[in-house]
């Protein structure tokens, strides 16, 4: 009897030790996943913020553009500079192809007399456009926000929507569709390393 209590003493010293070495470990895992959360998080805000940017880049600034169809003044102006640089790209069938853009200057005054000198930038398949302005100025009308003419564009010259309706469809529609493919990496990654950072850390039983 006297020689079996030793032996129980030290069963439960071993198992104590072994408690102790798992909470130890358990605690070093959490620690780990805990920055590996922060980091995959890290990395998934910078996917989404490139998503979004590169969406921004393509469709312009929506709510910009939505003032610009409800709230806008239109003016005579004139562009009155333009630059062109030629680039190649892929079309659907994967050939490539020339296109040309052109950055203009255009001017106008508001009809507070404010004058102001916009910018634009318009791609074409042919070169040559908007050439003639660096000779002679080029009459146009230019659509502005009385409030705050910064926000102006050329009627004439670029793709924005002219209607309400066509804003619905391209930006709204078709934009958050856009918006959603961009940044769904982003989003996805995120949402994974939440998940696992949740998920119930697994330990052996002594």
């Amino acid at each position: 009897m006297s020689a079996g209590k030793p032996a129980r003493e030290n069963n439960m010293q071993l198992r104590e030790e072994k408690q102790q070495h798992t909470k130890k470990n358990i605690q070093v895992v959490k620690e780990k996943t805990l920055s590996g959360l922060i980091q995959t998080i890290f990395f998934g805000l910078i996917c989404l913020f490139i998503g979004v940017t590169f969406w921004f880049y393509l469709s312009g600034n929506p709510y910009y553009e939505f003032l610009l169809i409800t709230q806008s003044e239109t003016t005579k102006g004139l562009v009155i500079h333009s630059k062109e640089f030629e680039d190649v790209v892929e079309q659907n069938d994967r050939a490539s192809a020339t296109v040309y853009d052109v950055s203009y200057e255009f001017a106008f005054t508001t009809s507070e007399g404010k004058k102001i000198i916009g910018h634009g930038k318009e791609e074409y398949p042919d070169p040559g456009n908007l050439s003639e302005a660096n000779i002679q100025p080029i009459p146009v009308t230019v659509e502005y926000i009385s409030s705050n003419p910064e926000i102006n564009r050329v009627k004439e010259i670029g793709k924005g929507c002219k209607t309400v309706w066509e804003f619905i469809w391209r930006q709204v529609l078709l934009g958050g569709i856009l918006l959603i493919f961009f940044s769904s990496i982003g989003i996805t990654i995120i949402i994974n390393a939440i998940k696992d950072y949740k998920t119930p850390i697994q330990t052996k039983n002594y």
